[in-house]
């Protein structure tokens, strides 16, 4: 995906990309474009900066048996 706002032109360099690596693992003409697209899992990575330093509660533990 491209960085930024979504636009049919980037949307549309996607799906060409997807279907360049379907017809790669599986083989060309495998894919059908007419049949459609359907996007169904979506995987987001962020990188930023909290203003502030979080920190996690101690959490005492039990000991090995």
């Amino acid at each position: 995906m491209p960085n930024g706002t979504l636009t049919e032109e980037g949307l549309s360099a996607v799906v060409d990309s997807f279907e360049r690596r379907y017809a790669a693992l599986y083989g060309e003409g495998t894919g059908f474009r007419g049949a459609g697209i359907q996007a169904i899992t979506y995987r987001v990575r962020a990188t930023g900066v909290f203003p502030f330093s979080p920190t996690l509660p101690e959490i005492k533990g039990r000991g090995l048996r």
